[in-house]
């Protein structure tokens, strides 16, 4: 079957491609990665403080983020372990984070921000903990919203991650890691 050019244009606009300036979510999987995240505590790919792992203070680090997009409604951050040995491990997701905010100090929930609950069934920070003898990564995602997610954010964190991942227009990471 043959496409002629003007219908091709059509169909791409109708799936959503190419139009620049809609207001619509991004595609879930195709953030762009356009916010920078960082932290006083630690560099990219660096190593992470035992003070914020589960053999020191077990509080969440200082981060720090900058180049969020105009518009965005509320902040979701998420701190997760991909080389866990049952897959993913979400240590850390706190949503309701207000986009005038351009950091977290030491241990800090801003307030509205919610805790939800993590891979651990617990609605709490999780510092980093892999097996003994290993050294595993830990992804910091900072996820810009256009919108707020309804409260109460509760039950597994896969849910709160699908609302994230649907809510989310950009995205910033910094990763590093921890061993014991």
């Amino acid at each position: 079957m043959k496409v002629r050019p003007a219908t091709a244009l059509v169909l791409l606009v109708a799936l959503g491609f190419g139009v620049s300036g809609c207001d619509r979510p991004a595609q879930r999987g195709v953030l762009a990665d356009t916010i920078e995240v960082r932290s006083e505590a630690f560099a990219e790919g660096g190593e992470i403080p035992e003070r914020f792992s589960c053999e020191g203070e077990n509080i969440s680090p200082p981060l720090s983020w900058s180049k969020l997009p105009d518009g965005a409604r509320e902040l979701a951050l998420v701190l997760s372990d991909p080389d866990a040995t049952d897959g993913t491990f979400y240590h850390w997701v706190l949503v309701g984070i207000d986009p005038s905010k351009s950091s977290l100090a030491v241990g800090e929930v801003p307030p509205g921000a919610v805790v939800a609950e993590s891979s651990s069934g617990m609605a709490a920070y999780i510092g980093m903990c892999p097996p003994d003898g290993s050294t595993h990564r830990y992804v910091f995602t900072l996820y810009a919203l256009n919108r707020q997610l309804e409260p109460p954010v509760a039950g597994p964190p896969q849910a709160t991650l699908d609302a994230i991942e649907d809510a989310a227009v950009a995205r910033g990471t910094l990763t590093a890691r921890f061993s014991r």
